[in-house]
């Protein structure tokens, strides 16, 4: 796997947890982040580039600050939604990065990673 961390963001604490401890399991190195604005300051105050944001958004919306912010930096790197099993993937998201929808496979999440990082 990619030495620079997955970005993982829900404000879900079970499955931020979840997802977590999965991605650590098979050897991501994993940030994670309850907020959108949580993950970016981390992001700009280092200087880093992710290897992937991962952004849960089945519970809330993401607001049009933090889609400019996603669409920016998925020229640097891929970014992935996860969304309800019914719910309608927002189109202006879908022109930023590819959507899982649950339930939640981590076997596909580590499959999207790795084919989207070359590992």
């Amino acid at each position: 796997m990619d030495e620079r961390p997955i970005i993982l963001v829900s404000d879900d604490l079970k499955t931020r947890s979840y997802l977590r401890a999965q991605l650590l399991e098979e050897g991501a190195k994993v940030r994670a982040f309850n907020t959108i604005d949580d993950a970016r300051h981390w992001i700009y105050i280092g200087g880093r580039v992710p290897a992937m944001v991962v952004v849960d958004t089945w519970r809330s919306r993401v607001p049009p600050e933090s889609v400019k912010w996603l669409r920016d930096i998925s020229d640097r790197c891929p970014v992935t939604f996860l969304t309800g099993a019914r719910d309608r993937p927002d189109p202006e998201l879908e022109e930023i990065g590819e959507t899982i929808r649950r339930p939640i496979s981590v076997a596909e999440v580590i499959r999207r990673i790795r084919s989207r990082s070359g590992s």
